[in-house]
């Protein structure tokens, strides 16, 4: 019986412990995130900026709206929903209509991927803090993309 205790105690510890925040609101979100990091489920490759575009292309919520930057576009009056603390919908948005570099269309990509799908409803984005400056968007079809607090 203590055994069966002890275990108990020590795995409710470990999970408590862990750092990763699997559910958010509006409110965690709030400020600017800049792209760091691009995982392709395709190809299985994950990779950083390419030269020059660290730091460049970012993302600001504020509440439910957000706007951004990539090297080519800026983005404006947007809107998304956050639901189950986890899913992550982008909504309509303004952009410059600029043909994008292959950073920006990860970028693009993220906030299309509800559109892109041929489900109704399309399937949200997963969006998890893996540590407290850090979130992680998991798109549905292709790209799970990491932002830093900025």
């Amino acid at each position: 019986m203590r055994k069966l205790f002890f275990l108990l105690v020590t795995a409710l510890v470990v999970v408590s412990g862990c750092s990763k925040k699997e559910y958010l609101n509006a409110g965690d979100l709030n400020g600017r995130w800049t792209m760091i990091e691009v995982h392709n489920k395709a190809t299985g490759e994950t990779y950083g900026p390419p030269s020059g575009a660290a730091g460049k292309v970012y993302i600001n919520f504020s509440g439910n709206t957000f706007s951004g930057q990539t090297l080519k576009n800026t983005y404006s009056n947007g809107t998304f929903t956050l639901e189950k603390g986890n899913e992550i919908n982008f909504g309509n948005f303004d952009m410059t209509q600029v043909t994008e570099d292959e950073w920006g269309v990860v970028f693009l990509f993220m906030l299309q991927a509800c559109d892109l799908q041929s489900l109704f409803p399309c399937k949200p984005s997963v969006i998890t803090q893996p540590k407290h400056n850090r979130i992680r968007i998991d798109t549905p079809l292709k790209y799970i993309v990491t932002f830093k607090k900025s």
